[in-house]
């Protein structure tokens, strides 16, 4: 069966409008994918930042905590006294 040229060329043309419209909706959905990908990226950065901040506080909290143990035990140790070395009945 033979083509003349103008159903070649309208064929042409809509294979071409065809992969041009491919193209551009794939370009489309990387850039939306992209977009959301940052959001995405930006909020658990964000979420990293806190926990950070958390962790920072805590260990302070935890330093704090550790001196007034060491400083709690010696108090204890002064209330009980040097042991006694000698006892006599």
């Amino acid at each position: 069966m033979p083509v003349d040229a103008s159903t070649f060329l309208t064929m042409t043309g809509v294979v071409i409008a065809l992969i041009v419209a491919l193209g551009g909706l794939l370009a489309w959905s990387v850039r939306r994918l992209d977009s959301r990908f940052e959001r995405v990226e930006m909020r658990v950065e964000s979420g990293f930042a806190r926990v950070d901040a958390e962790l920072r506080d805590v260990r302070q909290d935890l330093g704090g905590v550790r001196k007034d143990v060491g400083d709690l035990a010696i108090a204890v140790a002064r209330l009980e006294g040097p042991r006694p070395r000698l006892e006599l009945r």
